[in-house]
């Protein structure tokens, strides 16, 4: 998801429709990566003892284990 200010800068840009759609999708793909370069770097500097809870491999993994376990906690 782009952030709030650069969405409304676009949205009221005279760039084509196309090229707006484009910056989006380029941003969003780096967002995604920098989010799964997280993870990596997480799973790979984890200590040793820490790492049997870390059971997942990228961000999307990550956050659905963290739902999980809110949901668990919260009796949802």
């Amino acid at each position: 998801m782009l952030p709030i200010v650069k969405q409304k800068q676009l949205q009221n840009s005279d760039l084509p429709e196309n090229s707006r759609r484009q910056f989006s999708k380029v941003d969003a793909d780096i967002i995604k990566k920098w989010k799964n370069g997280v993870i990596m770097t997480m799973l790979n500097y984890a200590p040793e003892k820490f790492r049997f809870a870390l059971t997942f491999t990228n961000w999307e993994e990550a956050m659905r284990h963290l739902d999980q376990m809110h949901r668990e906690k919260n009796g949802r």
